[in-house]
């Protein structure tokens, strides 16, 4: 067995014939189950689903409906993605607002209550700053095995009910409401935040400019708690906390129907996953005599997808621009010297090359 050859860029090229080897996976291969439509529209193996939630290709969903998805979530990762950064802003509202007073009033003497309600305060931040950080390995997981819309509709619930937990009043509750609360809130960006990522592929061609948007949403998120400020500011102290986050229930009531409505309930595929599915070889013809009607059928049908694949990849990735990129690519590896030195030899040969050793070491 050898290393498989891999192109140098993702682009598409060409969609293989019948006569090219299988590699290595076998699990494009659609499974052998009895079944009396001689044209089934399954073609994703039931082994291919039982984890994990099945990407879709960006043609598959109209392209009005692919911007409508990166225009909505753009929209509320700019009002929900990372608004505890902005503590800076609302910490000021919060002091004047009593914030932590009952807690730091009858203190052991040993700090004065000022500097008591600004460690209390802090640690809110910090405790929140923390929890966005290390929830993204969750929000990963979660994001593999049940896809991009149970991650928002979680993101709602934890911008929910963090709002109400903010805008709770002090002393109702046997526990601290705002550290808890501005942690839910923080928790909710990253549920928001990450599994927006994946829309990046929606257009392939344009991917650099989505993330773009979307890291640019989740920074200007942040000024959020200043315009609340500003707010708090001009009407004189009477636009309070709790009024502001019980307003911003809207936030994640949005989140929740677009999740619905509108985002896609699997992630978009990556280039190099239409591409691996559009070069998977066909099946090996069958001899004359072991063809029937069905049969036939069948392999016509696989046929006409194949070529119905390849059409839909050069309307996403644009062939021309792929063609022209690709062709720089080679005249470039052609003149290094360096490209497919290593391609006709054995995995054992490639592992104990110079080559390899290299790049290890450089690692």
């Amino acid at each position: 067995m050898s290393l498989n050859r891999v192109a140098s860029i993702e682009s598409f090229h060409f969609v293989p014939s019948e006569q090219r080897t299988r590699r290595g996976s076998d699990v494009s291969v659609r499974a052998n189950k009895l079944s009396f439509n001689p044209f089934p529209d399954d073609w994703d193996p039931p082994a291919e689903r039982a984890d994990n939630v099945q990407a879709v290709d960006a043609f598959a969903v109209p392209k009005w409906k692919r911007i409508l998805q990166v225009g909505a979530a753009v929209f509320y990762c700019l009002f929900a993605a990372g608004i505890v950064f902005g503590y800076a802003a609302i910490k000021p509202v919060l002091k004047k607002e009593g914030a932590y007073r009952g807690v730091c009033s009858g203190g052991d003497g040993l700090v004065d209550e000022d500097t008591c309600r600004e460690i209390h305060l802090n640690l809110m931040f910090t405790v929140a700053a923390v929890g966005t950080n290390v929830a993204a390995l969750p929000v990963g997981a979660i994001l593999d095995h049940f896809g991009p819309r149970v991650c928002g509709v979680l993101a709602a619930l934890f911008l929910t009910a963090g709002s109400l937990l903010m805008a709770a009043q002090r002393g109702l509750l046997p526990f601290d409401a705002l550290l808890a609360g501005y942690l839910l809130l923080a928790l909710g960006g990253p549920f928001t935040y990450i599994s927006s990522f994946q829309l990046s592929n929606a257009f392939p061609r344009h991917s650099g400019l989505i993330l773009a948007l979307l890291t640019g949403a989740f920074d200007a998120s942040s000024a959020l708690f200043l315009v609340y400020r500003l707010v708090f500011e001009h009407t004189g102290g009477r636009f309070g906390h709790d009024r502001f986050f019980i307003a911003y229930l809207v936030v994640p009531l949005v989140i929740l129907l677009l999740q619905v409505a509108v985002m896609p309930k699997q992630s978009y595929k990556t280039v190099g996953g239409m591409i691996e599915e559009a070069e998977e070889p066909l099946p090996a013809r069958l001899p004359e005599d072991q063809v029937d009607e069905t049969t036939a059928l069948l392999q016509e049908e696989e046929r006409n997808h194949r070529d119905e694949l390849a059409a839909n990849l050069e309307e996403v990735l644009g062939s021309a621009t792929g063609d022209k990129r690709a062709a720089q690519q080679e005249r470039k590896n052609e003149i290094s010297g360096v490209w497919g030195v290593m391609h006709h030899s054995t995995a054992l040969e490639q592992i104990a090359s110079p080559w390899f050793i290299l790049i290890c070491l450089f690692t």
